[in-house]
């Protein structure tokens, strides 16, 4: 099982937390409303795909978290550079 943990922190406050566990399928939570949305989740993973849904923001994603943790607890972080911005109606593999 893989499990991919995403935070969004602005001045300390995390304002979207999504997490994805991989096993037979994908089970996707999402507690915040806002147009970042996972589309896809590579099976083994080795990549996601992180979408803007917004027809007309640039979403800022400096210092955003990718967190995945396997099944032997192993945990590997990438962290947005500071100068990432995803426009609207793109999507990035990550």
């Amino acid at each position: 099982m893989f499990l991919f943990n995403i935070f969004f922190v602005i001045n300390t406050f995390i304002i979207l937390f999504l997490s994805i566990a991989l096993e037979a399928r994908t089970t996707i939570r999402k507690s915040a409303k806002g147009p970042i949305s996972i589309t896809e989740c590579e099976e083994q993973g080795k990549y996601i795909i992180i979408e803007n849904t917004s027809r007309s923001k640039c979403i800022a994603l400096g210092s955003w978290t990718i967190r995945q943790e396997n099944e032997n607890g192993d945990i590997l972080t990438f962290t947005f550079p500071d100068n990432c911005l995803l426009k609207p109606n793109h999507s990035l593999k990550v």
